[in-house]
């Protein structure tokens, strides 16, 4: 990336804080305020997207703890919307998979959201839709690089060290 296209970048960081905190209380208002957080309902629809798995795969596929993720799993289980699954390739990891109630929850929370979307009054494209899906992809994927992370942490690191 060009050093003068870093103040485009953080426009669109900026931008996608501001939707992701709006789209936190579009969905409080339209689901019912506390009842399906976003770390409740990610992990809902990634077993719907994706199947059962365990507590640390979730994980890994997220910048959060498994502890982060157990916490959560341990509320839809309380919930009823989710279970635990013997796990074959793993004694102690248990499967968590959604349960009947669970599936037809998040299911009715994707359908009330498609139902709801098409009243935005947005102009925008399918095609300018797709094209700014597949920047955040990228953006998302630049930013999980590995070699990348090592190098800034590195610096944020030895910048510390300087400040004593």
């Amino acid at each position: 990336m060009k050093k003068s296209d870093v103040p485009a970048l953080y426009d669109v960081l900026y931008d996608v804080r501001s939707l992701m905190h709006r789209m936190m209380d579009v969905t409080e208002r339209m689901h019912g305020e506390g009842r399906f957080s976003p770390g409740r309902r990610g992990v809902m629809n990634d077993l719907l997207q994706n199947g059962p798995q365990t507590v640390p795969a979730m994980a890994r596929k997220r910048p959060v703890s498994r502890q982060h993720i157990e916490f959560l799993v341990k509320q839809l289980l309380r919930a009823g919307y989710v279970e635990e699954r013997p796990n074959p390739a793993h004694k102690r990891s248990r499967l968590i998979a959604l349960t009947e109630t669970g599936e037809r929850r998040i299911k009715d929370i994707l359908a009330r959201e498609m139902a709801a979307f098409p009243q935005l009054k947005l102009e925008a494209t399918r095609a300018e839709l797709e094209q700014t899906s597949d920047v955040l992809r990228r953006l998302v994927k630049s930013f999980e690089d590995e070699r990348w992370l090592k190098k800034i942490t590195r610096e944020a690191t030895h910048d510390d060290s300087d400040a004593r």
